[in-house]
């Protein structure tokens, strides 16, 4: 038959099912490919409808035509968002964008609206398509002393190093406001800390709730390989024995894992939910917060640190105002005559 590539039907600014009205019927789809890449590539026909731009309707139809056993239906892993472009599942489409237009694998999956770009190499390796050494791609940025505490702050709450390369590492950051996530995407930028386009993402909570969030990926730099090492030391977040606080770190982690505690109406104390801390961690943080002169009380029976409602004014004096820019954290500041405590983490 006739083989005819269609280009994403995104190219045309039309929805999946519009482009399938108006272009379905045109298309003349090569059966030995598109087996192919259902037997031999383990594309879903969803995916393989997506690099032909059509929907899974007629791929289904010539692979019960070509008397083909279907798989059956399993849950894909999760390695984008419900939006994800597979198109990077195309050998021919990878290997022009990786190698004739050189684009980098983190290029690549942002491009396709994934959440990490671990996918790209796995399927890089899949075609026997040559990886770039990282050591020629792998960046940098000046860690300074100013830097560390700011990156310190973020880590201590949500931000977290991945594993990455054996030269290089990357940062993600996950929050429900996407107005705080441009915020961190600008101060970023700011340091010298390149990132992809912030997504919007979801997954189900053990308690069955749906969490609703932006998340943002750096690109990979040297500085960050270090830095996982101190605060991963067996690949779990521990906090560093060398850790010393101040006003930019203690902002950034109240901001990503602080909240005030107490009754409507009445003045409220500061809790900082260290849950995911061991204790030699939270004895590590404790000493570091007394140290800048402030002591917090550890709650073993939800494994949270508490001050006092009097330190705790004297706690946001310390860190600073909340910006203009990320007003959608200002709760966060009003210590008292408020009937809102804290909100849900999602």
């Amino acid at each position: 038959m006739m083989f005819l590539t269609v280009p994403h039907y995104a190219l045309w600014g039309l929805s999946n099912n519009q482009f399938d009205k108006n272009m379905t019927k045109r298309i003349k789809l090569d059966v030995d490919r598109v087996v192919s890449m259902y037997q031999n590539d383990m594309l879903s026909s969803r995916d393989i409808g997506r690099i032909f731009g059509v929907s899974r309707t007629p791929i289904l139809s010539i692979l019960h035509g070509a008397k083909i056993n279907l798989r059956k239906s399993c849950v894909a892993p999760v390695i984008g968002h419900d939006l994800a472009d597979r198109t990077y599942r195309d050998k021919e489409w990878l290997y022009n964008q990786y190698v004739v237009l050189g684009k980098s694998m983190l290029k690549i999956a942002n491009e396709c609206q994934l959440r990490t770009s671990s996918a790209i190499p796995a399927w890089l390796n899949k075609y026997k398509i040559k990886i770039r050494q990282y050591e020629d791609n792998v960046a940098h940025f000046n860690l300074t002393k100013d830097i560390s505490s700011f990156l310190d702050g973020l880590i201590l709450g949500d931000g977290h190093i991945r594993p990455g390369s054996s030269v290089a590492s990357s940062y993600t950051h996950a929050d429900k406001h996407l107005q705080y996530m441009e915020w961190l995407k600008g101060k970023l930028f700011e340091i010298g800390i390149g990132s992809g386009t912030i997504y919007f993402a979801k997954k189900k909570l053990d308690d069955g709730r749906i969490a609703k969030y932006y998340e943002i990926a750096s690109r990979n730099y040297a500085e960050f390989k270090n830095i996982r090492a101190r605060w991963y030391p067996s690949n779990k977040k521990e906090a560093p024995n060398d850790l010393k606080l101040n006003p930019t770190s203690c902002f950034n982690w109240y901001v990503g894992d602080g909240t005030l505690c107490g009754l409507p109406r009445d003045r409220k104390a500061i809790v900082l939910c260290t849950c995911g801390f061991s204790e030699n961690s939270i004895g590590i943080l404790l000493s570091a917060l007394s140290d800048i002169g402030f002591n917090f009380t550890h709650r073993p029976s939800n494994n949270t640190i508490h001050l006092s409602v009097k330190n705790s004014e004297e706690f946001l004096e310390y860190i600073g105002v909340c910006p203009n820019k990320m007003s959608c954290y200002k709760y966060k500041w009003e210590v008292g005559g408020s009937d809102c405590l804290h909100e849900s983490k999602y």
